[in-house]
């Protein structure tokens, strides 16, 4: 089984739980519960920030280039069929993006993603800050499995949302 890549941000989080008294199997638990689960969404948050910003300057640049390719002249090397022929690529690629900007949502994604990222992080945080002093391994491990029940809960409202909002979505495109 291969271990999850860490990116650069989230090594500090591998080295806490590294450096933590829970024996390995906890750890595990640890770093699949909470940790993989924190850099998902920090991925997703990604994929979906650089696909609004690829898909809004391919808007930008195609919305710029239509009136100055229409309003030059023709001449041999730019005919009309060639500026009919770019002009339709350069309306079809804006319509496109525009149309996956909207379809797709993704700076709403962004958004969702990025909160969850955020709530993940506090709560391991929270819970890190929590066990910081604890002398007491069992009372560390009750506090442990409490933390990992609480991003479990989490998990499933966050699915359970997710599901509704797609169900919404795919009845609000089927009215239209």
């Amino acid at each position: 089984m291969g271990k999850t890549k860490i990116p650069k941000s989230f090594l500090h989080y591998e080295k806490l739980i590294e450096e933590s008294k829970f024996d390995e199997s906890y750890k595990i638990r640890l770093r699949i519960i909470w940790l993989d689960y924190m850099i998902f969404l920090n991925k997703r948050a990604k994929r979906d920030l650089i696909s609004k910003n690829f898909l809004q300057i391919a808007i930008l640049i195609s919305g710029v280039c239509i009136p100055v390719i229409s309003n030059l002249p023709t001449n041999s090397w730019f005919n009309e069929p060639f500026r009919i022929g770019t002009l339709t690529i350069l309306g079809l690629t804006s319509a496109f993006a525009v149309a996956m900007l909207s379809k797709f949502s993704l700076e709403e994604r962004w958004v969702h993603y990025r909160q969850n990222t955020e709530i993940m992080r506090l709560e391991g945080e929270s819970f890190f800050i929590s066990i910081s002093n604890d002398e007491n391994i069992d009372l560390s491990n009750k506090k442990l499995n409490g933390f990992l029940n609480q991003i479990t809960a989490i998990k499933k409202t966050e699915f359970k949302q997710y599901f509704i909002n797609a169900v919404n979505l795919k009845t609000k495109d089927s009215d239209k």
